[in-house]
């Protein structure tokens, strides 16, 4: 996993008030399998927590295979500011 500047910031930014809370993404079954989602939150005892540019993350065991080559970055639409997970081919984002 990695980081582009725009998403160190913005998990920065929430997670400042409080450090037991991290970026943490979790598994979520539904009807079409595993899903994965992400919130600030504090970690549960089954997660992984990794730095990841300086920045603490915690994952579920689960998505570790899915999530390792990805990059957390920072995004917003129609006003509301969230994470973005992007492939390695959006690496120029990480400058």
């Amino acid at each position: 996993m990695r980081l582009t500047i725009q998403g160190k910031k913005f998990i920065t930014n929430l997670t400042a008030d409080n450090k037991y809370h991290l970026l943490r993404f979790y598994a979520v079954a539904d009807r079409n399998g595993m899903q994965y989602a992400a919130d600030i939150d504090t970690p549960i005892h089954t997660d992984i927590i990794m730095e990841v540019e300086g920045i603490h993350v915690a994952i579920s065991p689960k998505l570790l295979p899915v999530l390792k080559d990805k990059i957390i970055h920072s995004e917003t639409v129609n006003g509301v500011t969230g994470i973005v997970l992007l492939d390695e081919e959006h690496t120029h984002l990480t400058l």
